[in-house]
């Protein structure tokens, strides 16, 4: 699918290569392989995670062995990779990992988005804690390490290298088609535990390379690519900071099998070029400025009604200008995911400061937001440098900075002395990984109410029980309300915080 389309335009050549013993640069018999068995390691890149990652592909026996290919969800190799071989089921008829009931066996539809340890290759085969990284864990090693396209011991593959001087050597181990091993050490693609996307469960997510060419793609689940495994859950010191498409080191759960990524900044729009960024700072909010909204406005706006990413979803109201106080002219009584998944902000839009390209944020379900707020002692009211009021989150891997504490939220009361720190302080804070959301108020057309004492959050789900209200994820004053989810009318514009699996 993805991955082959890459290869037939022009990376290699496509060409289907037997498996036989004197050319499989993984079988040890191998008189052209690289060299002698040497000893799996675990190798600690200075990872804000703390993961450690294998030095050798699972089922190799060097670092430049190309391994065992597997499908993804399987745990054994085999000698045909199609969807008549699959383990859970062919194309449109899943039994397991499925999102998506058009595409489950007989309406079938579980939600498992992530590998679970008896169907990971990693966990089954290697043991002692080793399982297949997430896609979230590929994106940290690709954001702290250097790559590099290289040769080790005659064999064709990328370098990762840390700021400790450590590194690891990935094969481009091709990967495998029906009874073939297609490539000829020109590309690498290397499974995460990941669904791809929600709306298809038939593709997973994959690190891909081939020469300077590296990013994250989906593959068709069916195909056998090697493994490499990780092993830990996180260092004994939280990590803040943001990588290069702003997506915060640290990690934050919203499942108990999910952990996302904070954008640096509130979500904001110029209408007059277009362009849609995160905010410079997360204290940072337009505040009044929204008054001024319109499709001609040369400033910046950040309180946006339900569904208004710019995607034409059939009602009037659907670009991020939008001021009409009809709650009818908007997306009602659905969800901005499936279907409607181009109507969230985040899913349909290149941010320009948060890696330039569609589909690589998106906004929290409601569901989401109530699984991040429940998690005891990671959230509460705070006002920071004396003036600007919010909440604060914290990831899942938190240790407060020397000198500092935290007071958590009790259940729906909080206020915004609970926390005061100095400007300098809080940059400790946000460097141990902890989120903001300011307190920037709401806006109903053109008017603009409530700035920097009440904080509102658009989730991407609809109110189940009122078909004209959407769900906030979050609503929070000073005034002992702390409220998720929580419905409004689509017509409104709310504050929009995006994550990234």
């Amino acid at each position: 699918m993805a991955a082959t389309l890459l290869l037939c335009m022009g990376l290699w050549a496509c060409e289907e290569t037997p498996l036989t013993p004197g050319d499989d640069p993984n079988n040890p018999n191998n008189p052209n392989g690289p060299g002698t068995q040497t000893q799996m390691e675990w190798v600690d890149l200075g990872l804000p995670s703390g993961l450690k990652w294998a030095s050798q592909n699972v089922g190799a026996s060097r670092p430049e062995d190309f391994g065992n290919h597997y499908a993804w969800g399987e745990t054994t190799t085999k000698s045909y990779y199609d969807w008549n071989t699959y383990r859970f089921g062919e194309y449109g008829a899943f039994t397991k990992y499925c999102t998506a009931d058009w595409m489950g066996l007989n309406g079938f539809t579980d939600n498992k988005t992530t590998l679970e340890p008896e169907d990971d290759p990693a966990t089954v085969n290697m043991g002692g804690g080793a399982r297949t990284p997430t896609r979230a864990e590929w994106e940290e090693l690709l954001a702290n390490t250097t790559n590099t396209w290289t040769t080790q011991n005659g064999v064709r593959g990328v370098k990762f290298t840390a700021s400790n001087g450590k590194s690891i050597f990935l094969p481009a181990a091709d990967y495998r088609r029906f009874g073939d091993l297609i490539g000829d050490n020109s590309g690498g693609f290397y499974w995460s535990s990941s669904i791809y996307a929600e709306d298809n469960p038939a593709l997973a997510w994959h690190y891909f390379f081939a020469g300077e060419d590296r990013h994250m793609e989906g593959g068709s689940r069916e195909y056998g690519y090697p493994v490499r495994a990780v092993k830990g859950t996180g260092g004994t010191a939280s990590q803040g900071g943001f990588d290069q498409n702003g997506a915060s080191n640290a990690l934050f759960s919203v499942s108990a099998t999910k952990q996302v990524h904070f954008s640096k900044g509130n979500l904001q729009y110029q209408a007059s070029t277009g362009t849609w960024r995160f905010a410079e700072s997360q204290l940072d909010f337009v505040g009044d400025a929204n008054a001024a909204i319109s499709a001609t406005n040369s400033g910046w706006i950040d309180l946006f009604a339900y569904g208004t990413s710019g995607w034409n979803s059939g009602v009037v109201c659907y670009m991020p200008y939008s001021a009409s106080w009809n709650f009818q002219d908007y997306l009602r009584n659905v969800s901005l995911t499936g279907s409607y998944a181009e109507a969230d902000w985040g899913w349909h839009n290149a941010i320009s400061n948060g890696g330039d390209q569609a589909h690589m944020w998106r906004t929290m379900t409601a569901a989401e937001w109530q699984y991040l707020l429940d998690r005891a002692g990671k959230s509460g009211l705070a006002t920071i440098a004396g003036t600007t009021r919010g909440l604060i989150i914290l990831p899942d891997n938190w240790t407060a900075p020397s000198g500092l504490s935290f007071t958590a939220h009790n259940g729906t009361y909080g206020y915004y002395d609970d926390n005061e720190y100095t400007a300098s302080q809080w940059q400790q804070m946000e460097a141990a990984g902890a989120i903001f959301l300011p307190a920037a108020g709401n806006r109903e057309g053109d008017a603009v109410s409530d700035v920097g004492y009440r904080g509102s959050y658009w989730s991407s789900s609809h109110d189940t029980e009122n078909e004209d209200y959407s769900l906030r994820g979050i609503y929070f004053d000073d005034n002992s309300h702390f409220f998720y989810p929580a419905g409004d009318s689509p017509r409104v514009g709310y504050s929009v915080r995006l994550i990234k699996d």
